[in-house]
Protein backbone atom coordinates (compact mmCIF):
# COMPACT_ATOMS: atom_id res chain seq x y z
CA UNK A 1 0.00 0.00 0.00
CA UNK A 2 1.42 3.73 -0.90
CA UNK A 3 1.76 5.93 2.11
CA UNK A 4 -0.35 8.38 0.53
CA UNK A 5 -2.78 6.49 -1.62
CA UNK A 6 -3.14 3.46 0.28
CA UNK A 7 -6.34 1.93 2.27
CA UNK A 8 -7.81 4.92 4.75
CA UNK A 9 -5.67 4.07 8.49
CA UNK A 10 -7.46 6.60 10.61
CA UNK A 11 -8.06 5.12 13.74
CA UNK A 12 -6.87 2.30 15.67
CA UNK A 13 -7.52 0.82 19.40
CA UNK A 14 -5.98 -0.23 22.76
CA UNK A 15 -5.30 -3.80 23.38
CA UNK A 16 -5.24 -5.75 26.47
CA UNK A 17 -1.40 -7.18 26.85
CA UNK A 18 -0.12 -9.21 28.99
CA UNK A 19 1.46 -7.55 32.41
CA UNK A 20 2.30 -8.21 36.26
CA UNK A 21 -1.08 -7.83 38.01
CA UNK A 22 -1.79 -7.20 41.28
CA UNK A 23 -5.29 -6.93 43.33
CA UNK A 24 -7.10 -3.81 43.85
CA UNK A 25 -10.25 -4.49 45.44
CA UNK A 26 -12.32 -6.00 42.73
CA UNK A 27 -10.83 -5.39 40.16
CA UNK A 28 -7.26 -6.31 38.78
CA UNK A 29 -4.88 -3.62 37.95
CA UNK A 30 -1.37 -3.35 36.00
CA UNK A 31 1.72 -3.36 38.18
CA UNK A 32 2.99 0.38 37.63
CA UNK A 33 6.45 1.08 37.69
CA UNK A 34 7.85 3.75 40.55
CA UNK A 35 10.24 5.68 37.50
CA UNK A 36 9.91 5.88 34.25
CA UNK A 37 12.02 7.30 31.17
CA UNK A 38 10.70 10.37 30.21
CA UNK A 39 11.44 9.42 26.05
CA UNK A 40 10.59 5.81 26.63
CA UNK A 41 7.74 5.54 29.31
CA UNK A 42 9.20 2.43 29.93
CA UNK A 43 10.40 1.35 33.55
CA UNK A 44 14.07 2.79 34.89
CA UNK A 45 15.95 3.45 38.18
CA UNK A 46 15.04 6.36 39.66
CA UNK A 47 19.00 7.48 38.96
CA UNK A 48 17.74 7.14 35.13
CA UNK A 49 14.60 8.98 35.80
CA UNK A 50 15.63 12.04 35.72
CA UNK A 51 18.57 11.66 33.35
CA UNK A 52 19.21 14.36 30.18
CA UNK A 53 19.79 12.35 27.56
CA UNK A 54 22.73 12.82 25.15
CA UNK A 55 21.43 13.87 21.82
CA UNK A 56 24.52 12.97 19.71
CA UNK A 57 24.23 13.98 15.42
CA UNK A 58 25.96 11.26 13.59
CA UNK A 59 25.87 10.40 9.68
CA UNK A 60 23.60 7.71 8.82
CA UNK A 61 25.96 6.26 5.78
CA UNK A 62 28.54 5.02 8.30
CA UNK A 63 28.80 2.61 10.77
CA UNK A 64 27.24 3.03 13.87
CA UNK A 65 28.57 2.64 17.25
CA UNK A 66 25.98 2.63 20.16
CA UNK A 67 23.03 2.89 18.46
CA UNK A 68 21.21 -0.05 19.73
CA UNK A 69 21.03 1.51 23.14
CA UNK A 70 18.94 4.45 21.79
CA UNK A 71 15.93 5.41 23.25
CA UNK A 72 15.15 7.48 20.35
CA UNK A 73 16.58 8.27 16.67
CA UNK A 74 15.37 10.89 14.63
CA UNK A 75 16.22 10.95 10.73
CA UNK A 76 16.71 14.55 9.22
CA UNK A 77 16.89 14.83 5.26
CA UNK A 78 19.61 17.33 4.34
CA UNK A 79 20.49 18.34 0.99
CA UNK A 80 22.13 15.65 -1.99
CA UNK A 81 19.52 13.10 -0.46
CA UNK A 82 21.57 12.39 2.51
CA UNK A 83 20.51 12.40 6.16
CA UNK A 84 21.68 12.27 9.56
CA UNK A 85 20.74 10.83 12.70
CA UNK A 86 19.72 12.35 15.94
CA UNK A 87 20.98 9.54 18.46
CA UNK A 88 18.94 9.92 22.12
CA UNK A 89 21.09 8.14 24.90
CA UNK A 90 20.59 8.52 28.54
CA UNK A 91 23.56 9.98 29.65
CA UNK A 92 25.17 6.94 31.53
CA UNK A 93 28.47 5.50 31.71
CA UNK A 94 27.47 2.09 30.21
CA UNK A 95 28.15 4.05 26.57
CA UNK A 96 31.40 2.73 24.77
CA UNK A 97 32.23 4.24 21.34
CA UNK A 98 29.70 6.50 20.02
CA UNK A 99 29.38 7.75 16.39
CA UNK A 100 30.38 8.75 14.00
CA UNK A 101 30.10 12.10 14.66
CA UNK A 102 28.56 14.51 12.08
CA UNK A 103 28.19 18.38 12.56
CA UNK A 104 25.10 20.32 13.85
CA UNK A 105 22.48 22.45 12.24
CA UNK A 106 20.33 24.89 13.56
CA UNK A 107 17.03 22.83 12.61
CA UNK A 108 18.23 20.12 14.32
CA UNK A 109 18.99 21.97 17.73
CA UNK A 110 15.77 23.39 17.08
CA UNK A 111 14.25 19.49 17.16
CA UNK A 112 16.45 19.18 20.45
CA UNK A 113 15.73 21.85 22.18
CA UNK A 114 11.17 20.64 22.02
CA UNK A 115 12.28 16.96 23.41
CA UNK A 116 15.91 17.73 25.74
CA UNK A 117 18.67 16.80 25.73
CA UNK A 118 22.51 17.40 25.41
CA UNK A 119 23.28 18.07 21.79
CA UNK A 120 26.61 16.35 20.78
CA UNK A 121 28.19 17.52 17.24
CA UNK A 122 31.30 17.57 15.63
CA UNK A 123 30.99 21.30 14.75
CA UNK A 124 28.58 23.34 12.91
CA UNK A 125 26.78 24.31 9.27
CA UNK A 126 25.33 27.00 10.43
CA UNK A 127 27.29 30.07 12.28
CA UNK A 128 23.86 30.26 14.47
CA UNK A 129 22.35 27.93 15.98
CA UNK A 130 19.27 28.11 18.47
CA UNK A 131 19.85 29.85 22.09
CA UNK A 132 18.19 27.09 24.05
CA UNK A 133 19.86 24.34 23.42
CA UNK A 134 22.69 22.90 25.94
CA UNK A 135 25.77 22.38 23.36
CA UNK A 136 28.96 19.90 23.45
CA UNK A 137 30.83 20.68 20.39
CA UNK A 138 33.39 18.43 20.12
CA UNK A 139 35.42 19.91 17.31
CA UNK A 140 38.84 21.16 18.43
CA UNK A 141 38.75 19.80 21.91
CA UNK A 142 40.13 16.43 23.53
CA UNK A 143 36.95 14.61 23.98
CA UNK A 144 36.47 13.03 20.48
CA UNK A 145 39.07 11.35 18.37
CA UNK A 146 39.55 10.75 14.81
CA UNK A 147 39.90 6.89 13.14
CA UNK A 148 41.36 6.32 9.63
CA UNK A 149 41.22 9.81 9.06
CA UNK A 150 37.73 10.79 8.93
CA UNK A 151 35.57 8.47 11.22
CA UNK A 152 35.05 11.28 14.73
CA UNK A 153 34.15 9.51 17.76
CA UNK A 154 33.40 9.76 21.23
CA UNK A 155 32.24 7.86 24.15
CA UNK A 156 30.03 8.35 27.45
CA UNK A 157 33.37 9.08 29.64
CA UNK A 158 34.79 11.68 27.63
CA UNK A 159 31.13 13.58 27.30
CA UNK A 160 31.01 13.24 31.03
CA UNK A 161 34.28 14.82 31.44
CA UNK A 162 33.68 17.83 29.28
CA UNK A 163 30.22 18.16 30.50
CA UNK A 164 32.34 18.44 34.03
CA UNK A 165 34.58 20.89 32.16
CA UNK A 166 31.53 22.79 31.09
CA UNK A 167 29.24 22.50 34.50
CA UNK A 168 26.97 21.41 32.17
CA UNK A 169 24.54 19.19 34.66
CA UNK A 170 22.90 15.85 33.56
CA UNK A 171 19.66 15.54 35.50
CA UNK A 172 16.61 18.06 34.83
CA UNK A 173 15.20 20.04 37.66
CA UNK A 174 11.97 19.21 36.18
CA UNK A 175 11.60 16.66 33.59
CA UNK A 176 9.64 17.21 30.55
CA UNK A 177 6.70 15.62 29.24
CA UNK A 178 7.53 14.94 25.26
CA UNK A 179 4.93 12.16 24.40
CA UNK A 180 1.76 11.03 25.51
CA UNK A 181 1.83 7.37 26.23
CA UNK A 182 -1.13 4.70 26.79
CA UNK A 183 -1.70 3.12 30.00
CA UNK A 184 0.48 0.57 31.49
CA UNK A 185 -1.08 -2.76 30.33
CA UNK A 186 -2.44 -1.57 27.18
CA UNK A 187 -1.22 -1.30 23.51
CA UNK A 188 -2.30 0.77 20.41
CA UNK A 189 -2.77 -1.14 17.58
CA UNK A 190 -3.92 0.65 13.62
CA UNK A 191 -6.00 -0.74 11.95
CA UNK A 192 -4.18 -0.85 8.13
CA UNK A 193 -1.39 -3.58 8.12
CA UNK A 194 1.96 -2.52 7.80
CA UNK A 195 4.87 -5.39 8.34
CA UNK A 196 7.09 -3.16 6.05
CA UNK A 197 8.11 0.33 5.42
CA UNK A 198 9.78 1.86 2.73
CA UNK A 199 11.55 5.72 3.03
CA UNK A 200 13.88 6.20 -0.31
CA UNK A 201 15.46 9.56 1.04
CA UNK A 202 17.24 9.60 -2.81
CA UNK A 203 18.44 6.46 -5.33
CA UNK A 204 21.89 5.54 -2.99
CA UNK A 205 19.91 6.51 0.48
CA UNK A 206 17.38 4.78 1.82
CA UNK A 207 15.95 3.85 5.36
CA UNK A 208 12.99 0.79 5.31
CA UNK A 209 12.16 -1.52 8.25
CA UNK A 210 10.63 -4.57 8.62
CA UNK A 211 8.15 -5.83 11.77
CA UNK A 212 9.53 -8.23 13.24
CA UNK A 213 6.55 -10.49 15.59
CA UNK A 214 9.38 -11.78 18.07
CA UNK A 215 10.40 -8.49 18.79
CA UNK A 216 7.44 -6.71 18.88
CA UNK A 217 9.43 -3.91 16.78
CA UNK A 218 10.19 -2.48 13.79
CA UNK A 219 13.69 -3.84 12.49
CA UNK A 220 15.68 -0.62 10.53
CA UNK A 221 17.35 -1.46 7.35
CA UNK A 222 19.44 0.90 5.76
CA UNK A 223 20.14 0.83 1.88
CA UNK A 224 19.30 -3.05 1.82
CA UNK A 225 21.08 -4.33 4.75
CA UNK A 226 19.98 -4.83 8.61
CA UNK A 227 21.23 -1.61 10.51
CA UNK A 228 23.48 -3.11 13.19
CA UNK A 229 25.14 -1.88 16.32
CA UNK A 230 29.10 -1.89 14.96
CA UNK A 231 29.57 -2.08 18.72
CA UNK A 232 28.27 -5.07 19.31
CA UNK A 233 26.44 -6.42 16.32
CA UNK A 234 23.28 -5.67 17.74
CA UNK A 235 19.98 -4.99 15.57
CA UNK A 236 18.29 -1.77 16.07
CA UNK A 237 14.88 -1.76 16.42
CA UNK A 238 12.20 -0.06 17.36
CA UNK A 239 8.64 0.16 18.73
CA UNK A 240 7.33 2.56 17.17
CA UNK A 241 8.21 4.03 13.82
CA UNK A 242 6.78 8.46 12.86
CA UNK A 243 6.96 9.08 8.80
CA UNK A 244 6.41 13.00 9.70
CA UNK A 245 5.72 14.72 6.03
CA UNK A 246 7.29 18.18 6.18
CA UNK A 247 7.82 21.55 4.49
CA UNK A 248 11.50 21.79 3.22
CA UNK A 249 13.88 24.74 1.38
CA UNK A 250 17.06 24.66 -0.21
CA UNK A 251 19.52 27.79 -0.66
CA UNK A 252 21.84 28.56 -2.45
CA UNK A 253 24.94 29.58 -0.85
CA UNK A 254 28.33 30.41 -1.52
CA UNK A 255 29.73 26.75 0.42
CA UNK A 256 26.87 25.46 -2.07
CA UNK A 257 22.88 24.42 -1.71
CA UNK A 258 21.89 23.40 1.41
CA UNK A 259 18.54 22.39 2.17
CA UNK A 260 16.45 22.48 5.87
CA UNK A 261 13.64 20.55 6.36
CA UNK A 262 11.19 22.02 8.96
CA UNK A 263 11.52 19.95 12.11
CA UNK A 264 9.62 22.19 14.72
CA UNK A 265 6.26 22.37 12.76
CA UNK A 266 3.08 20.33 12.61
CA UNK A 267 1.66 18.56 9.36
CA UNK A 268 0.57 14.79 8.20
CA UNK A 269 2.61 11.48 8.94
CA UNK A 270 1.64 7.92 9.60
CA UNK A 271 2.53 6.07 13.04
CA UNK A 272 3.41 2.57 13.00
CA UNK A 273 3.40 0.67 15.53
CA UNK A 274 2.39 -3.19 16.17
CA UNK A 275 2.40 -4.33 12.98
CA UNK A 276 0.00 -1.73 11.98
CA UNK A 277 -0.05 2.01 10.24
CA UNK A 278 -2.40 4.54 11.51
CA UNK A 279 -2.50 7.85 8.97
CA UNK A 280 -1.83 11.02 11.99
CA UNK A 281 -1.87 15.23 12.35
CA UNK A 282 1.45 15.99 14.13
CA UNK A 283 2.80 19.00 16.24
CA UNK A 284 5.86 19.78 17.37
CA UNK A 285 5.19 23.09 20.40
CA UNK A 286 7.34 24.66 23.09
CA UNK A 287 6.26 21.27 24.94
CA UNK A 288 6.97 18.52 22.82
CA UNK A 289 5.06 16.21 20.25
CA UNK A 290 1.55 16.08 20.18
CA UNK A 291 -0.24 13.40 17.73
CA UNK A 292 -4.07 13.20 16.50
CA UNK A 293 -5.56 10.52 14.16
CA UNK A 294 -7.25 12.22 10.63
CA UNK A 295 -10.68 12.74 13.07
CA UNK A 296 -8.87 14.82 15.51
CA UNK A 297 -8.88 12.41 18.42
CA UNK A 298 -5.86 12.94 20.57
CA UNK A 299 -3.14 9.60 19.69
CA UNK A 300 -1.27 7.65 22.95
CA UNK A 301 1.40 5.99 21.59
CA UNK A 302 3.16 2.84 22.63
CA UNK A 303 5.75 2.43 25.46
CA UNK A 304 8.77 1.81 24.28
CA UNK A 305 12.04 2.99 21.79
CA UNK A 306 10.66 5.55 18.91
CA UNK A 307 12.46 5.99 15.09
CA UNK A 308 11.17 9.79 14.00
CA UNK A 309 11.80 10.28 10.15
CA UNK A 310 11.14 13.68 8.74
CA UNK A 311 10.63 13.31 4.62
CA UNK A 312 9.44 16.12 2.61
CA UNK A 313 5.84 16.82 1.58
CA UNK A 314 6.49 17.37 -2.10
CA UNK A 315 8.29 13.46 -1.73
CA UNK A 316 5.42 12.32 0.12
CA UNK A 317 4.32 9.56 -2.24
CA UNK A 318 7.58 7.94 -2.37
CA UNK A 319 6.79 6.72 1.15
CA UNK A 320 5.51 3.27 0.93
CA UNK A 321 4.20 0.40 3.08
CA UNK A 322 2.48 -2.74 3.14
Amino acid sequence: DNAQNGSDPTQGGDDQINTDQSQNGDSLLPKLPEYTYYLTGTECSADESDLIPYAVITHSASLSYGISMADMVVEVPIENGETRLVVYYRASEGLGKIGTLAPSRANIDELIDRFGGISVAYGSDNSVLSDGVIDLDVKGTEFSYLENARYVYTSAELLSAYALEKNIKNQYSSVPVVYNFVDFGKRYTGIVPASSINLPFSSENSTAFAYSGELGSYVMQKNGANKTDALNASLVSFTNVFVLFSDSTTYEKASGIQTVISTAACGSGIYFTAGTATEIRWQIGDSGISFSTLDGTELKINRGSSYIGYYKSADADGATYE
